[in-house]
């Protein structure tokens, strides 16, 4: 559901979106102690769908490329929008900017605001909640005019958002939580499904399934995948050990827990990570412990990831597979959402962004070393925002 921004502010919008929810999880109580079900449009209706597929079905759609929600790439915006406001200054905060993944998210940003005619800038909290905070408090005082958290979890900045509602800053959220103003999301749970069904056709086998429960959206891809398992994998193929880690882990710190997950599991095949690299420094103790035979599975699309599936199993770290967003994409929307709520037109008006399912059979090549979406949402942007070429200097 889109919300306009309302006269009363955004807190408003944030109250009436917490009512909305708890209505309709009593509905839906209400509902299940009835014996009914939900066959409606909704969101979740849509998810169970696509998660409820066969394996061969998703992976195969998958590997396709998808919307998150099911079905083929397509455009799920508006199909108008308001002239880019002027003098803005945006800014966003993705996930620590020490990883790959959240350098490109903070890149792509760039890259929108360019287009849209704005100034940015790149907060990085370091995933860490008290530099976030410090880091944001520090944006405002220098007067941005919008405030995107990407893959960064509005909640750990929660006096920061009750400042920028003072301050008429909009809050979009993006890729994380749902406690920003404005929140554009993908259906984790059906790309985590995406990755079981593939590991089930390659095969099936014993699973390590480690988790970052400090970023939401990672339990929620994480919870996809292990319940795909459970509900499609035979005697064989299930989850035998999990484990916890924490975003300063990654690298030497994992390797203890890593070891101890091996011992204990001595036929397990595949090696479950929430993003790519958390799972690299895993594969690697796999590796010095002897256990060449392990896969790797995750999400990002990171390069190094794409430069161990090219390679194949038998070289490299062994990851096999990752889930590809339209991260790109992602970030154009949150800059196209900024534009919408400065301007008080109606919010949450991009639906759905595509995920793909990255093996050996669709990875992109070295030169290229990016998901690329099929449809081209950098020009339909352009086009509704009325600028042209690279920059937004405005049709000529």
């Amino acid at each position: 559901m889109s919300d306009d921004v309302h006269p009363l502010g955004r807190g408003w919008a944030r109250t009436w979106r917490v009512a909305l929810a708890l209505t309709m999880a009593l509905t839906a109580l209400g509902l299940a102690s009835c014996g009914g079900d939900d066959d409606g449009d909704t969101e979740g209706g849509e998810a169970t769908e696509v998660a409820d597929l066969p394996p061969d079905e998703l992976a195969a759609e998958a590997q396709d490329e998808m919307m998150s929600l099911g079905g083929p790439v397509e455009w799920k915006g508006a199909e108008s929008s308001p002239p880019p406001a002027e003098d803005v200054t945006a800014a966003v905060m993705p996930c620590s900017l020490q990883l790959e993944v959240c350098r490109f998210i903070a890149d792509s940003f760039e890259e929108g605001a360019d287009a849209i005619g704005w100034n940015s800038e790149v907060i990085d909290g370091q995933s860490d909640p008290e530099t976030e905070q410090r880091a944001v408090d520090a944006a405002l005082n220098q007067g941005i005019n919008c405030l995107v958290t990407f893959a960064a979890a509005a909640r750990d900045i929660t006096p920061q958002l009750d400042r920028a509602e003072s301050m008429n800053v909009p809050v979009v959220e993006a890729f994380a939580g749902d406690e920003g103003d404005i929140i554009i999301g993908l259906n984790y749970e059906n790309a985590g499904a995406a990755l079981a069904a593939y590991v089930i056709e390659q095969g099936g086998g014993e699973n390590l399934v480690t988790n970052i429960p400090q970023l939401p959206e990672l339990t929620r891809r994480t919870n996809g995948f292990v319940d795909y398992i459970e509900a499609n994998g035979d005697e064989n193929t299930r989850v035998v050990g999990e484990e916890e880690f924490t975003i300063a882990d990654i690298g030497p710190g994992q390797e203890a827990k890593m070891r101890a997950m091996l011992d204990q599991n001595p036929d397990a095949e595949w090696l479950y990570a929430p993003f790519d690299g958390a799972g690299y420094a895993l594969l690697d103790t796999a590796r010095q412990e002897g256990r060449g035979n392990m896969k790797g599975v995750s999400f990002d699309g990171d390069p190094p990831a794409y430069a161990d599936i090219r390679n194949g199993p038998n070289q490299g770290r062994g990851q096999v597979a990752t889930i590809s967003w339209g991260l790109d994409w992602v970030a154009w929307s949150a800059i196209d959402e900024c534009n919408r709520a400065l301007q008080d037109e109606e919010t949450e008006v991009n639906e759905d962004h595509p995920i793909e399912l990255t093996t050996e059979e669709n990875v992109p090549s070295a030169d290229v070393d990016v998901y690329e979406p099929s449809f081209d949402f950098k020009s339909k942007f352009r086009e509704l925002w009325g600028v042209d070429g690279e920059t937004g200097d405005g049709q000529q």
